[in-house]
């Protein structure tokens, strides 16, 4: 694969955007690259026949298609937490762990790089400044 950007087009999304488009760079690495990674999911689909519209979330097993859910994401997400025994180490009970996790923990992990609030609401997809309950 050799694209050095993608563009992703969202048709729908929690924060009521539509149509919303978001840009990622390649970033040079054989594995982790938003790029790559992206490019491998458009693989892994076509040679399951799916097609353009199939959503990037489909996966096949027993011979059919299925999609990952919010509930997939959920329980993966509380199985990790309770592995490493969040309620204990951390403080953090497993029934507040859920996807939203996920966006505060992406905010933090920003903020502690050394993004800027505005990078970080535009990486979030925030319209307004809810981010920074998150990181202050």
């Amino acid at each position: 694969m050799s694209a050095d950007s993608a563009t992703l087009k969202l048709d729908n999304q929690k924060n009521g955007w539509k149509g919303v488009c978001i840009h990622q760079h390649a970033n040079g690495d054989c594995y982790l690259c938003p790029v790559r990674a992206l490019g491998r999911r458009i693989l892994h689909i076509r040679r399951n026949g799916g097609d353009d519209k199939t959503y990037l979330s489909a996966y096949w097993e027993n011979g059919g298609r299925r999609y990952v859910t919010h509930n997939h994401i959920s329980d993966g997400l509380k199985l990790a937490a309770a592995t490493l025994d969040y309620p204990a180490c951390k403080g953090i009970p497993i029934e507040r762990i859920d996807t939203h996790s996920l966006r505060c923990g992406g905010a933090n992990a920003l903020a502690l790089s050394g993004y800027s609030d505005r990078q970080i609401q535009k990486m979030g997809r925030w319209r307004s400044a809810t981010f920074l309950e998150y990181i202050k």
